[in-house]
């Protein structure tokens, strides 16, 4: 009796130890799983079926058990970079879902915010992948990624079945599994058991670790095993066309609207010893271009020391402005107001540095030129040409939304947002510059230059990003259209009536400041000695100051009456002419304010062979 008891009590110590170890067995088998507290992957079963066209019908079967409450799974499905391919008709069985783009994945939602799930759940999606024809004319090829390497854990079970539209050789099939670049084509054998049918192979699968992906790869398909592919070009006509009609008929617009309301009139030069209509400096800087710019107004220093209201004083490498007389009403109001605000609660201007209480009144100097200019000669462009250059404008973004619309989609906008403002700010100041190149040639080229490669990187930009798809032809015909209205635009902009005969005159008065003969300047200067000091300002508004005073270098020229200097013999020298210029038209500009702005015053693939393709998904 008492052997029984002891065998007895063997005995249930032994099923007590083997019922722990199996308990602690499972408990360690159950830890495979990379996170099996949160939630664990059962299944995930992939059915791919190809027809003739290249296109995979694609089923996954995926079922959790959720731990902790969740709302559902998120699938991520790599996009083609290349244009290889596309992903369509994506669904979800019994399940809400919505579908986003985000970091180059179709993004499929699944799950209800609202609601929360614990346990066993199935989820089952369909989606399709059309691949395009391949430009490779010896063979066909296969390259499909039947298990994602980015799904969020391990997977304990998954069985992978490829049905293809006709026999292959299977010999030729290569299997790349394993983590994301996994590249050795036999470690599938690790994990997986492989049948195959004439058109099917399955695979068979457990204890997957995560990040663990399949790429069934064959580049030895015969010719024309996948009959009825479409090519990229036929598969998106309609988009393509899109792009190239846009793209032509916006360069024909600007064509157009260059020929009816852009092509100026003939200007012709007179001959000019003075300014005409006895403008002013300032209103010969806005005549030029349609903006006056701060160093071109504050020549009118130099004009207002022509006409006795001011005095220069040098003072080491700057000059001292003195008032000599209070100004009337003779003067236009725009000239009383520059003249006041020089002067307004100081004695003296030091150009050194101009004090900010300036800019005030300097501004309104500047409107009020402009005004007055329009006044005797109304606009300098016509409106006509000007709204016709930020048409141009338009249709360059324009061109740019449809081509990236077709090309990525409503994504496709926000890369139009930049790369159309990063160009229209190159149009604007290659557009400056070409306006202002007939007076200052460096400066304008230089802009020109500037805008033109700035405007190219805003339109290459979006060439980058999409040319690698597999036709270019609209690429071709949208970077002409761009190039088409880049020209045009600038030269756009067409002189009204009044503003040409006025150019004609400017242009003369131009050409004999930059080209006068010495006779001609002798005999100027012999008639009024201050003559040279009379034209000065005029000279700097048109670029030419440095080639005027150069002029006189062997023409002996007076001291002028408005310079205060303490030399016992005056000398001219272009030298201190120029630095005489700078101080007073660029240092003794006032300083903006931080808060605003100023300037200028204008009136107007075959696959890898590597494991996987990215993608993946998870719980959320």
């Amino acid at each position: 009796m008492k052997k029984r008891k002891i065998y007895t009590l063997i005995a249930g110590w032994i099923f007590l130890f083997s019922l722990f170890f199996s308990c602690t067995g499972a408990h360690a088998e159950e830890y495979e799983d990379s996170d099996p507290d949160d939630y664990v992957t059962k299944t995930f079963d992939v059915t791919v079926d190809f027809d003739k066209s290249h296109t995979a019908s694609i089923t996954e079967k995926i079922q959790l058990d959720f731990r902790q409450s969740h709302h559902g799974i998120t699938r991520n499905i790599p996009m083609a970079k290349d244009g290889t391919y596309d992903i369509k008709k994506i669904s979800v069985e019994k399940d809400k879902y919505k579908v986003e783009e985000s970091k180059n994945n179709k993004v499929i939602r699944i799950g209800d915010a609202k609601k929360y799930i614990t346990g066993n759940k199935t989820y089952i999606i369909h989606y399709q992948i059309e691949y395009y024809k391949d430009t490779d004319g010896t063979a066909d090829f296969l390259a499909q990624n039947m298990l994602p390497t980015e799904w969020a854990t391990s997977i304990r079970k998954s069985t992978l079945t490829l049905n293809l539209p006709r026999g292959t050789d299977w010999k030729n099939m290569q299997i790349y599994a394993g983590k994301y670049g996994k590249s050795d084509p036999a470690a599938w054998k690790e994990k997986f058991k492989v049948t195959t049918e004439e058109k099917t192979i399955i695979l068979k699968g457990k204890n997957l670790p995560k990040g663990y992906g399949v790429t069934l790869r064959d580049t030895k398909l015969k010719e024309g095993y996948w009959s009825e592919a479409r090519s990229f070009l036929e598969a998106h006509k309609s988009g393509i066309m899109l792009i190239v009609i846009v793209a032509a008929v916006t360069g024909a617009l600007a064509v157009l609207l260059w020929i009816r309301f852009g092509r100026d009139e003939k200007i012709v030069e007179t001959v000019e010893f003075y300014p005409p209509d006895n403008m002013t400096p300032a209103e010969v800087g806005y005549a030029l271009d349609e903006v006056l710019e701060d160093s071109e107004m504050m020549t009118m220093v130099f004009y207002l020391a022509d006409k006795g209201y001011i005095s220069i004083e040098p003072e080491k490498k700057h000059f001292i402005l003195h008032k000599e007389k209070e100004m009337g009403n003779e003067e236009q109001k725009f000239v009383r107001t520059f003249f006041n605000g020089l002067f307004k609660g100081r004695k003296a201007f030091h150009t050194k540095k101009a004090p900010s209480s300036f800019r005030e009144p300097f501004e309104k100097s500047k409107e009020e030129a402009v005004a007055a200019y329009k006044e005797k000669y109304s606009e300098v462009f016509t409106g006509a040409s000007v709204m016709s250059r930020f048409a141009c404008a338009l249709f360059m973004a324009l061109n740019m939304a449809v081509f990236c619309l077709v090309m990525d989609g409503f994504d496709g906008l926000y890369i139009t947002l930049f790369t159309a403002v990063v160009s229209f700010f190159g149009m604007l100041r290659a557009w400056k510059g070409f306006d202002n190149i007939s007076t200052k040639s460096g400066k304008g080229v230089f802009r020109i230059l500037t805008g033109a490669a700035l405007y190219a990187m805003g339109v290459m930009f979006v060439v980058w990003i999409y040319d690698s798809y597999p036709t270019k032809e609209h690429i071709y015909v949208n970077l002409a259209s761009q190039a088409v209205l880049f020209f045009f635009s600038l030269i756009m902009e067409k002189r009204t009536k009044k503003s040409t005969e006025l150019a004609g005159r400017l242009y003369g008065f131009r050409t004999f400041i930059k080209e006068a003969e010495y006779d001609r300047i002798v005999v100027l200067s012999f008639e009024d000695p201050e003559y040279f000091y009379h034209i000065l300002p005029y000279a700097a508004v048109l670029g030419l100051g440095t080639a005027w005073t150069k002029h006189f270098e062997k023409i002996k020229i007076p001291q002028p009456a408005w310079y205060r200097s303490n030399d016992a013999a005056f000398i001219y020298s272009p030298l201190w002419c120029n630095q005489m210029l700078n101080s007073c038209t660029k240092s003794a500009v006032p300083p903006v304010p931080s808060s605003g702005s100023s300037g200028g015053y204008s009136g107007g693939s075959s696959g890898g062979g590597f494991s996987g393709g990215g993608g993946g998904g998870g719980a959320w």
